[in-house]
């Protein structure tokens, strides 16, 4: 990149760090929860907790993979239907 848009770039998400830290804790804490509500039962993948640091969110992997879901054996839970 260009340095002009580099420094676009990082002074836009300097403006609008705030924003996306409160929406990142909220998604982890949705993580959380989801976490002590999940029963093995489900055969549903859980989301991923996010870094709740720039940098490191720069560079997650995880926000680049495909989610694949798989029929699940059994019975479908009620929400699903």
């Amino acid at each position: 990149l260009g340095t002009k848009l580099y420094q676009q770039t990082w002074k836009a998400i300097a403006r609008w760090q705030p924003a996306l830290m409160s929406t990142i804790c909220k998604f982890n804490n949705y993580c959380t929860l989801l976490e002590e509500l999940y029963d093995l039962s489900y055969a549903i993948l859980l989301p991923m907790p996010l870094p709740t640091k720039l940098a490191e969110l720069q560079s997650d992997q995880s926000l680049l993979e495909d989610v694949w879901t798989t029929c699940s054996q059994g019975e479908i839970p009620p929400w699903l239907t």
